[in-house]
């Protein structure tokens, strides 16, 4: 495999028929080919959020948008995929909030939140654990050092959501994150360990009995109540064995 080294810096994107990245080992480089389109239920449900919010950022008012490009000036830097800091316009941050808040099936905010904390609260986590895994597979989720409810259950806190990612079916020889999709969300105090088995399923399939490899998981915590607001980033992704 060749190393590419550039005199002018990281690359990144598509130029001509080759495509340029990076990960933790460095920089890569591969061949352009046209991806499947699917169209699945489910990506064509992402792209009917995503033309309903470019829509309706021209039916907000100019008040409603100019709160959201001040809320871009004092908001965090994101880190974009070369891992460089960048900061969002007010239509991207709108985009962005939104588009999580949809997932959770919440009310899209025309006018910026008051107050946006860009990462989950202190002392919350995400780990993943397999039981009874083949057959049947069961994939649950637990929440570390989070509050429990009046009967000692943990839970997921009160007015948060938490976004479930997983990747497809991996052999042990393949270390890397890999297209992660959105296999459930969690609604506020939900009870924890929760099943995932549905909903990993539902998107990438049944495991077979005969499956000998890993899974990649990853876990988004989402704030939605008045005053305060946030996404948090994608807070861990490991590879579970199978």
């Amino acid at each position: 495999m060749a190393k590419l080294v550039s005199s002018i810096g990281q690359l990144s994107g598509r130029a001509g028929g080759t495509v340029y990245g990076h990960n933790r080992y460095g920089a890569w480089f591969k061949q352009f080919q046209s991806p499947v389109n699917p169209q699945s239920s489910r990506q064509t449900a992402h792209r009917g959020r995503v033309n309903f919010l470019a829509q309706q950022w021209n039916v907000i008012t100019e008040a409603e948008r100019s709160s959201w490009r001040n809320f871009a000036d004092g908001a965090p830097a994101q880190v974009d995929r070369m891992g460089l800091p960048i900061q969002l316009s007010g239509q991207a941050w709108y985009m962005k909030a939104n588009l999580f808040f949809l997932v959770c099936s919440r009310v899209v905010l025309s006018a910026a939140p008051p107050n946006w904390q860009g990462s989950a609260p202190t002392g919350m986590d995400v780990t993943f654990s397999d039981t009874a895994i083949p057959p049947p597979f069961t994939q649950t989720v637990s929440l570390t050092t989070l509050r429990a409810d009046d009967a000692g259950t943990a839970v997921v806190p009160a007015e948060h959501y938490m976004i479930v990612y997983a990747g497809p079916m991996r052999n042990q020889g393949f270390n890397f994150p890999g297209d992660l999709r959105i296999i459930d969300v969690l609604d506020p105090e939900t009870a924890i360990p929760a099943d995932l088995t549905a909903g990993y399923e539902a998107v990438r399939g049944v495991i077979p009995n005969t499956f000998d490899g890993h899974i990649m998981f990853g876990g988004r915590f989402v704030r939605y109540a008045a005053p305060n607001f946030y996404v948090s980033d994608r807070i861990t992704t490991i590879g579970l064995h199978v």
